[in-house]
């Protein structure tokens, strides 16, 4: 989903691992290399599961002549596999850096979010956040022009009571 600061989502914030940024097009530019190195692995796997497949097939008998190439493959896509995902953790899961104002507007504009405060706002003011959010406002920026407080709109806004199962209204 991560796709830079200017496009996509922009949710987290992913370690650049290039010492000089930039690309034979787009000068400044830095890349992802050790996720798409990882996309590669899984195309090599995927490739390697597709041999041991057909490998598979070639058993004539009670000869199965393909276990050693798919004993080679397994072998290869375990090095393989384990390699990319201990380089992804180091490099990229263990560095990477989460966009919590992003994340809480992503959050705090998403019309479902208007279904459960209705309760607490009631109909008509939910229906007025509604309208709101398709002007492109968040629902904490709709209830301030709602003459809410921020103090009634952390309250009512409170996601961890809000993502629980049951009514937020009688909690």
């Amino acid at each position: 989903m991560f796709s830079g600061p200017m496009t996509g989502f922009n949710e987290i914030d992913l370690p650049s691992q290039e010492e000089i940024a930039g690309s034979s097009i787009m000068p400044g530019k830095t890349n992802p290399v050790t996720v798409e190195a990882a996309l590669l692995v899984s195309a090599q796997v995927v490739g390697l599961d597709h041999a041991n497949q057909f490998a598979s097939m070639l058993g004539e008998f009670e000869l199965a002549m393909g276990v050693p190439l798919i004993g080679y493959n397994v072998v290869s896509q375990i090095t393989l596999l384990s390699e990319a995902l201990n380089k992804m953790a180091d490099l990229v899961i263990d560095k990477m850096v989460p966009n919590v104002e992003k994340m809480r507007r992503y959050a705090e504009s998403s019309p479902s979010l208007v279904t459960v405060i209705s309760p607490i706002v009631g109909y008509d003011k939910a229906s007025e956040i509604g309208k709101k959010l398709t002007k492109g406002l968040s629902i904490r920026e709709a209830l301030r022009e709602l003459g809410y407080s921020d103090e009634q709109i952390d309250k009512i806004l409170n996601l961890e009571r809000l993502v629980k199962p049951g009514f937020p209204a009688k909690s």
